[in-house]
């Protein structure tokens, strides 16, 4: 690939991460009365927040986003990776 091109395509996956909305971190699960989501946050403690059915669709689309974020991050590093090659001097 080309400079411009991967320079091209890291500008997409720029601005795709930009367009990111409301994101949050977690696996989704069934709880006694709606669901929770759980994630591991500081100090590597497991955190847990309380999801009403109403918002669970809410909820899935937040989780979904974070993890394209991760996977468009991934893209980023790979194609960063790629472009410090060919311009290596």
């Amino acid at each position: 690939m080309t400079k411009s091109g991967i320079e091209k395509k890291i500008a997409a996956t720029v601005a795709a991460m930009a367009a990111t909305g409301p994101l949050l971190k977690g696996t989704i699960s069934k709880a006694k009365t709606g669901h929770q989501i759980t994630w591991k946050g500081a100090e590597n403690k497991t955190k847990i927040l309380y999801v009403p059915d109403s918002r669970l669709a809410q909820a899935e689309r937040m989780v979904a986003a974070y993890k394209n974020l991760k996977t468009l991050l991934e893209r980023l590093a790979e194609l960063n990776a790629e472009l410090y090659k060919i311009t290596a001097e």
